[in-house]
């Protein structure tokens, strides 16, 4: 008797096994319901072209199936107007990277605003809605009734990071606040701005002639130590050297040793010592050969030279 029973139970389960088979075969099994669908694949999309940018947020378009040309307004974001801040921006990055584009069209649940425009998301690669928000372009603005776009957090995330980064219309705070756009706090910001940039220029061009009147200076002391020096390179007496080498503790006690103009502490012992090496100037202390050497270095003594 329990041999029967077993038997019939899997007879049983191979007629479940061969009806779910077949039902897959035939599709009619049922899928589990996405809870989040996106619109791009949803039933109701459309295949169209940009033909017009008309602002910020609404396109006119040509459905590519029946050729007629529909006026289409971005879902879920709002842009400045073209006289406000930012408005002629908007409307020339549409134009530049969308017009004469073929886009695909999908729809929410509510399908035309008040004025008949079509409430769509369009898309390119991109939701033409998250390239503007994430460029600091547009702003979220969920109008009022029933929306099922799951899409609605993902565009927030991007408005807040371009906020964050203060893109654009983000740039200064109070620009956008209440639901709306405020020129008056655009042009206030600029105002101050330029008032900033136009102190930084005041202090640099300060700085600037602060550094020419330096230069200015420096020049006329090296013209007026040269005429010095040149008075003086024939009346140093070589053994001058002898006493500035006890003097300074030189290094170096030969005229032959080798010497560079730092190892001297005043022109003038530089110049005592290459009269002291006989003209010789292997050590390179007059590169333009006019007879002075270290032509640099500070003089020791104060000379009138009047």
């Amino acid at each position: 008797m329990k041999k029967k029973i077993s038997l019939g139970c899997l007879g049983f389960l191979g007629i479940l096994t061969i009806i779910a088979v077949i039902m897959e075969v035939l599709g009619l099994n049922p899928e589990p319901k996405d809870p989040h669908p996106d619109p791009a694949i949803d039933e109701e999309v459309e295949q169209a072209t940009v033909t017009k940018v008309i602002d910020g947020e609404t396109l006119e378009v040509k459905i590519k199936d029946n050729k007629k040309k529909r006026i289409v307004r971005l879902a879920l974001i709002d842009t400045p107007s073209k006289d406000q801040p930012y408005g002629k921006k908007v409307l020339r990055f549409l134009k530049k990277e969308y017009l004469g584009q073929p886009v695909s069209l999908s729809f929410d649940k509510i399908k035309k605003d008040d004025q008949g425009r079509l409430w769509a998301y369009v898309r390119e690669f991109e939701y033409i809605q998250e390239d503007l928000l994430e460029r600091g372009l547009a702003r979220v603005d969920v109008p009022k009734g029933e929306w099922e776009s799951y899409q609605i957090e993902e565009m927030k995330e991007e408005e807040a990071d371009a906020k964050k980064e203060r893109l654009n219309i983000w740039k200064y705070k109070g620009y956008v606040q209440d639901g709306t756009y405020h020129p008056d706090v655009y042009k206030q910001a600029k105002a101050k701005e330029k008032k900033k940039r136009l102190q930084k220029a005041k202090r640099e061009r300060e700085r600037q002639k602060k550094l020419a009147e330096k230069k200015k200076r420096l020049a006329e002391q090296r013209k007026k130590e040269m005429k010095i020096k040149r008075e003086l390179a024939d009346k140093i007496d070589p053994d001058d050297y002898l006493s500035f080498r006890q003097k300074r503790k030189a290094r170096s006690r030969d005229k032959d040793d080798d010497r560079d103009c730092w190892h001297f502490d005043s022109w003038e012992e530089a110049q005592a010592f290459y009269k002291y090496a006989r003209g010789r100037d292997r050590h390179g202390l007059d590169l333009d050969r006019d007879g002075i050497a270290c032509a640099n270095l500070p003089l020791e003594g104060d000379y009138d030279d009047d």
